[in-house]
């Protein structure tokens, strides 16, 4: 579940999927080519990159911070995988890249048995370390830190984790493990739970930082969705993130 912002300590908005994660994202052919932002030309790469998130686990049911945290998958998760395995049946695929935490790992080595696709775990995809705040309950964070948690809710990337990592660092982590994989030749899959999910997302498709939604796990989340690969985001950070946690205002909150 990672950084695992509720969905309702947020300004209600409606879901792009609420319960029903089959929802699919098609790539949009007219933004397939252009400039980067800055001007310069891009190299457009072939293969299609497909982001698949793992279904929930208990701590997605209970609100709490999962981090790096290995944690199985759930009956609900269980089922979300299998539908997303049939769902993925008619997609050609060349290779799985998988975080090597869980349920992200497992979800991959599923999908790969049922397809007969090689999987590999991939350094530096694992998920956002939440250091001490790690298996906390949301309420409790809120009622011990109202305002550290409210900051978070904001800017994300103000707010460095007690003893775990900032926004930027792990932004710059993923950047960096995302390089080889965005060059393969072939259809790749990724699969990652949130919010390294919506971290790698916003990398391939060059989306700003402070517009990427951090939801409450995968919940609200499609299954899967198609990437775009225009060859520089994974080479570049779009987006550098400036802002220095304020690592003096977080404090640790267990007992």
């Amino acid at each position: 579940m990672g950084l695992a912002i509720a969905a309702d300590l947020r300004p209600k908005r409606l879901s792009r999927g609420g319960e029903s994660r089959g929802v699919v994202r098609r790539p949009d052919d007219k933004r397939a080519g252009g400039r980067a932002p800055w001007g310069s030309r891009v190299r457009l790469l072939m293969s299609t990159v497909i982001l698949i998130r793992p279904g929930s686990t208990d701590f997605d049911e209970q609100h709490r911070i999962q981090g790096t945290l290995d944690l199985p998958l759930n009956a609900k998760g269980e089922e979300q995988v299998r539908q997303t395995i049939e769902d993925l049946g008619g997609l050609s695929l060349g290779m799985i890249y998988t975080s090597p935490c869980e349920p992200a790992r497992s979800t991959a080595a599923r999908l790969g048995t049922q397809r007969g696709v090689p999987v590999k775990d991939v350094a530096g995809l694992e998920n956002w370390n939440h250091g001490l705040w790690q298996g906390l309950p949301l309420d409790e964070l809120r009622r011990k830190q109202p305002k550290v948690f409210r900051q978070w809710l904001e800017a994300p990337a103000s707010i460095c984790p007690p003893g775990g990592e900032g926004l930027s660092e792990v932004w710059e982590r993923v950047r960096k493990a995302l390089v080889k994989p965005l060059k393969s030749k072939v259809n790749v899959a990724i699969v990652a739970s949130e919010p390294l999910a919506t971290i790698i997302g916003c990398l391939v498709r060059g989306t700003k930082l402070e517009e990427a939604e951090f939801g409450n796990g995968s919940t609200g989340k499609p299954a899967w969705e198609y990437l775009r690969t225009n060859g520089h985001a994974a080479t570049a950070s779009l987006v550098p993130v400036t802002t220095k946690p304020n690592r003096n205002e977080v404090t640790s909150t267990a007992p």
